[in-house]
């Protein structure tokens, strides 16, 4: 058995790929709060990692495709991450999109779109406005954009959120 420091937010943000488990924790039990990346061997033993991620945050949000792994932190503003997994000796961080409020959860739409499901804030005191749908470009993994997206204001429950199966 291996312990990781953290706690993991759901299925999503645990992968394997090419015999190593990639493990995206949130250590909420000392402040400031941080987030961490592990990468385990096939003996459960820690090959790469990286600490202190976002500080006073924690991960809401992840998806894994191929060498590149996607989270999403919060505070007032929903800093999407890209982790370059190419080499699991050193998991890193090759971008970061700001963006306002944040994303819940996160669906591939194709190859090159990954679709955020959240809520919308005020980026001044994180006051909630309504769902919000983005779409984000990730053709470049390192220039990630948000291409387009849609505030349901006033709006403050959304199955998807709380069901993936609810999204198609």
């Amino acid at each position: 058995a291996k312990t990781v420091k953290g706690g993991i937010e759901d299925t999503f943000a645990i992968h394997e790929r090419q015999g190593y488990l990639q493990v995206l924790t949130s250590v909420t039990s000392t402040e400031p709060w941080e987030n961490r990346i592990y990468v385990l061997d096939e003996n459960m033993q820690t090959v790469g990692k990286l600490t202190g991620l976002a500080r006073g945050e924690r991960i809401y949000a992840a998806r894994f495709t191929g060498d590149i792994g996607y989270f999403v932190t919060y505070r007032n503003t929903d800093p999407l991450f890209t982790v370059d997994f190419s080499d699991p000796k050193e998991p890193k961080i090759i971008g970061e999109l700001k963006v306002d409020g944040f994303s819940e959860y996160l669906h591939f739409w194709t190859d090159n779109k990954l679709l955020g499901i959240g809520y919308e804030t005020n980026p001044d005191n994180g006051e909630m406005i309504g769902v919000k749908l983005s779409m984000f470009d990730i053709s470049d993994p390192v220039k990630v954009k948000e291409e387009a997206k849609l505030v349901l204001n006033g709006v403050y429950d959304c199955a998807a959120i709380n069901d993936y199966k609810a999204v198609l």
